[in-house]
């Protein structure tokens, strides 16, 4: 996570900047734009509308809120970015089992609001969603509604979902029919959201054991354990993620903290048992969520330090990961190699460059005190200098209980006399500290630090080092700069900080970077049909990547229009980005210190949409009832996860008199007539109704208008919803009465 690296007066140091930083602009993001908080009025319904108003759809911009070094939205939903904690760390929600430990935000961040599961995700959605089939959706779409009840019905069939698999899977969708007055049929289902994998039922005593000695040996290789703790709502899906990618490389030296019974059954009746209790019980015993900040959040985050100490003091060396870490290898061999020989721990940053030498996959060599560590992914050894660190840092528990553990690492390794040897930062103990270290050896367990003055149990020297972020990379530098690529190195794997708030941002962005592993009948089912399109975006100018300010086009509406006229699952067309829409202040479009980034290239989601809002979208109305909105990453069809058949049976579809481009590898290429509206649209690609993709060249001529007025409100109140907000304006433009948040533009 990026959690505190910044302190209150860095928050205030940052809003300043904001207020100085010139007018930045994204895609069509000029003057006129609208506000930030998205209208009630239209097809969205209450849901949509609400989530778009004050819900928690992982922003950049919403930095005006950081007051305290992290802030909530309308909702109550702590945002992040740089200070805060990501969904992929340990989320809590406390399971009725006063659930605790690790660094968690337990965010009720929205996404568990939609119950039940289906298509691989969440879909019985929030109140606003379910009634929207009864009390219909409000606003613009449903004046048009009662203004053409006597229209001819749209040329949109949405079929019935196929029963649901025992796994959580896409349900196919049928193709439209030919005729252009088809009866309402049963909503598609929405698109998949990465939900928690349904268990098992636990068989008689299932669970996970204790955590002692003799365990952790079970699993430990080269006397070495990776540990992660998590509960149910995020390892469920981020966990079994994180399993998934250790297998592929053969790691099985892992236990996770289970710090609810979910978890611990699903965990339980899986080989010897990869887990063990981490549920506390005490004064928060009843509470159903963690919120960053709180008593609770920052009392579990010290317990995992805790217990790394207690298992870094038994004799192995510990590598602490969040669950939202993919490991592109097993790190095993770098940690306990020659590139980490050198430190007692070495620790991640949230750093987006690096000092190091081109091919150089050592240690960080810009590393001081003051760096950004981050304390989400780290690795610790069994030495002297390993446990006198742990045990510092997990003493601090009983005096520092009002921040959590990462503040307190900062505080441990600034607060400290230290001298820097090549690539290591080598910190001393303080005076008193040995007494203090004694008394701990004697008993560890009853060692108790009264006063934040009292002296740590720090006995010998700690070489610290940092993780390069080229090569423990985070969501900034894999996907935007590729520090690996231009640093020419194989890297140990991501940690996906830098990215949404919101827990479809992040999983939206494991799904970009062909980095989530979905049920197969997410990538293809029986019925299910695609529809994508290429998108013309022009070449960068000469020049252009020292300019200071840029700005582009989005031509996504005609995509997501025919996509619902044809009541087909949209695979993103690949957007090209000028400027990478940050938080706070950018220098020329790329984060500060980024020197390596070149532009164009490829645009994550949430540069664009709001993925949290579109995740959670309501059925789209239209004169023959409702529909879902279904979606797939623009990565799609490139993941070696989708099967050929779908990746092979694409259609191209271009409009007469148009340049068709390149054609090779489609199974079949159609012209229709330019300028056609809805109903002649869908009849004229009737023909091609059972191709698994349609791909559309130049979609901006292939659509001359709709022939229903209520799905035209209803996408256009969809476009002004689920497009993002644009940073922010100068000081001088927000006087003169212009917004703060300028919003991205998909019109007609």
């Amino acid at each position: 996570m990026l959690r505190d690296s910044h302190t209150r007066a860095a928050a205030a140091k940052v809003e300043k900047e904001l207020a100085e930083a010139a007018q930045r602009r994204g895609r069509n993001g000029g003057d006129g734009a609208a506000d930030s908080t998205a209208s009630s009025d239209g097809a969205a319904g209450g849901a949509a509308a609400a989530a778009a108003r004050g819900g928690d759809d992982g922003e950049y911009d919403d930095v005006e809120q950081y007051g305290d070094g992290y802030g909530e939205d309308e909702e109550g939903d702590t945002l992040e970015y740089e200070g805060h904690p990501d969904d992929g760390d340990d989320d809590y929600d406390g399971q009725g089992d006063g659930a605790a430990g690790g660094h968690g935000d337990g965010k009720g961040d929205g996404s568990e609001k939609a119950g039940g599961i289906s298509d691989g995700v969440m879909v019985d959605p929030a109140p606003g969603v379910r009634n929207a089939t009864s009390k219909s959706a409000a606003g613009a779409a449903s004046e048009a509604l009662a203004a053409n009840k006597t229209a001819p019905k749209p040329s949109v069939t949405p079929a019935a979902t196929s029963a649901p698999t025992p796994t959580p899977t896409p349900k196919p969708i049928s193709t439209p029919t030919p005729s252009p007055t088809p009866k309402p049929t049963p909503t598609p289902t929405p698109t998949p959201k990465p939900t928690p994998t349904p268990t098992a039922a636990p068989a008689a005593g299932a669970g996970c054991p204790a955590l002692t000695r003799e365990h952790v040996a079970q699993f430990a290789r080269n006397n070495t354990i990776m540990l992660t703790v998590a509960d149910w709502r995020i390892f469920g899906t981020m966990g079994i993620n994180w399993m998934k990618h250790l297998a592929k490389w053969g790691v099985d030296y892992y236990l996770v903290g289970a710090t609810d019974k979910n978890t611990a059954q699903f965990l339980g009746h899986t080989g010897k048992h990869p887990c063990f209790k981490f549920y506390e019980d005490g004064t928060h015993a009843g509470s159903d969520e963690y919120r960053y900040g709180d008593s609770h959040y920052n009392a579990a985050t010290w317990r995992k330090v805790v217990v790394v100490s207690r298992m870094v003091h038994w004799g192995f060396n510990v590598i602490h990961s969040d669950v939202d870490v993919v490991w592109f290898r097993d790190p095993l061999p770098y940690f306990l190699g020659p590139q980490v020989a050198d430190v007692d721990i070495a620790v991640s940053s949230d750093l987006i460059s690096t000092q190091n030498a081109m091919g150089d996959d050592g240690l960080e060599v810009g590393m001081h005190k003051h760096t950004n560590f981050n304390t989400g992914v780290y690795f610790v050894r069994s030495s002297p200098g390993g446990k006198s660190f742990m045990a510092g840092w997990a003493a601090m528990r009983s005096t520092n209980f009002h921040e959590n553990d990462q503040v307190g690492v900062y505080t441990f390794i600034r607060g400290r006399p230290a001298r820097g040897e090549s690539r290591v930062l080598v910190l001393q103990p303080k005076e008193g500290e040995a007494e203090a270290a004694k008394a701990f050896a004697a008993a560890p367990d009853k060692f108790d630090r009264r006063t934040a003055k009292d002296p740590l149990p720090v006995s010998t020297e700690m070489r610290l080092g940092g993780l390069a972020v080229h090569m423990l990379l985070n969501g900034y530098s894999y996907f935007i700069p590729k520090l690996h690529t231009s640093m020419g190195v194989a890297p140990l794997g991501i940690h996906m900080t830098w990215v949404p708030l919101s827990k479809e941002g992040k999983f939206h962005r494991f799904r970009d970077g062909m980095l989530y592993d979905d049920p197969p009948t997410y990538y293809d089912a029986p019925g299910l049909r695609f529809l994508t399109a290429d998108i013309e975006a022009p070449d960068a100018p000469a020049g252009f990547n020292s300019w200071k300010e840029t700005e582009d086009m989005i031509q996504m509406y005609r995509a997501v229009a025919i996509s619902m006229m044809l009541n087909r699952t949209l695979i993103f067309p690949k957007l090209r980005c000028f400027c990478f829409k940050n938080w706070f202040m950018s220098e020329q479009c790329r984060i500060p210190g980024d020197k390596v980034t070149q532009f164009p290239l490829d645009c994550a989601l949430d540069q664009v949409f709001r993925p949290k809002v579109l995740y959670n979208y309501p059925p789209i109305q239209y004169q023959g009832g409702l529909m879902n909105f279904t979606f797939r990453e623009y990565s799609f069809l490139d993941n070696p996860r989708t099967p050929e058949s779908v990746k092979k049976g694409q259609v191209l579809v271009v409009p007469e008199g148009a340049d068709a481009g390149n054609t090779t590898g489609f199974a079949r290429v159609i012209r229709v007539k330019p300028g056609l509206p809805q109903d002649e649209l869908v009849k004229a690609l009737d023909a091609i109704k059972d191709a698994k993709v349609i791909r559309l060249r130049h979609p901006i001529q292939l659509l001359g208008g709709f022939s229903d007025p209520v799905l035209k409100a209803s996408v256009d109140s969809f476009s002004h919803n689920v497009t993002a907000n644009w940073c922010c304006r100068d000081e001088p433009y927000i006087a003169k009465g212009m917004a703060r948040k300028v919003k991205m533009l998909m019109e007609w």
